[in-house]
C-alpha cells in the first residue's frame, strides 16, 4: 500500500492523499495510509460511513474517487468533518 501511494500521488500530481480500506465489520471506510497531510486531519477524517461525504460515497459507486482540488468542489465546507 506505501508503495501504491507514493507512485500514485505524484502520478496524479498530487501533494497529498490517502488510501481508505473497507472494514468489514461495520462496513466503514477507514484510513489505511496518507502522505502530504498533518496526523490532526487525519484523526478527523480517518472514518467514513456509507454515503457519508465524498469518501464514503465511494462505497455506493464502487470505484475509487480522486479529489485533485478539494476548494474546487460545490459545498467543499461540507465535505470532511475536518472543515466544519
Amino acid at each position: 500500500m506505501d508503495a501504491a501511494l507514493d507512485g500514485l500521488l505524484p502520478a496524479l500530481g498530487l501533494d497529498g492523499g490517502g488510501i481508505y480500506v473497507l472494514d468489514e465489520p461495520n462496513g466503514d471506510l477507514k484510513v489505511a495510509r496518507y502522505r502530504g497531510v498533518s496526523s490532526e486531519y487525519v484523526r478527523e477524517v480517518a472514518r467514513f460511513s456509507r454515503g457519508e461525504a465524498f469518501v464514503g460515497s465511494a462505497l455506493e459507486g464502487e470505484a475509487p474517487v480522486v479529489v485533485p482540488d478539494l476548494s474546487t468542489l460545490p459545498g467543499f465546507e461540507e465535505l470532511t468533518r475536518a472543515a466544519r
